[in-house]
């Protein structure tokens, strides 16, 4: 918690796969959650609530998470983790992205979040090359 503020996540995953990311968030200090299974729905759940961290898949039932992310942080930066087996898809598209290989150790999500947090998303960002010619970090 940051003077006061309640920690918030949006999880955009498979349903399957919101308890243990939520469970591992909990452990480290979040506090309330958006969990949604689409781009529509993170779409809604921001509207509703900005989240402090979103995690989301890569590969989404109405689209694509590259999609998904710029339609709803736009300029906006967020820490973003991505929990996927599509770890080419996301280089492809955000050679600068935080990955969480599946499976995945608790350990690992739980660095990937600290390391989202030092360098936030931003649909700003992916039109060019990497700040500093920084590369993905990949946590499995």
């Amino acid at each position: 918690m940051i003077s006061g503020h309640k920690l918030h996540a949006l999880i955009i995953h498979k349903e399957p796969f919101f308890a243990p990311i939520k469970e591992t968030l909990a452990g480290i200090g979040y506090a309330s959650f958006d969990l949604v299974s689409s781009a529509a729905a993170a779409r809604a759940a921001m509207r509703r609530r900005s989240p402090d961290l979103i995690v989301t898949a890569y590969r989404l039932p109405d689209g694509t998470a590259s999609e998904a992310m710029n339609a709803i942080c736009g300029a906006r930066e967020y820490p973003v983790v991505f929990v996927t087996i599509e770890t080419d898809a996301v280089l492809n598209w955000l050679p600068s992205a935080v990955i969480v290989t599946r499976p995945y150790e608790q350990l690992a999500l739980e660095i990937a979040v600290e390391e989202a947090i030092l360098k936030p998303y931003s649909s700003r960002r992916v039109r060019g090359r990497p700040l500093g010619g920084s590369t993905a970090l990949l946590y499995s």
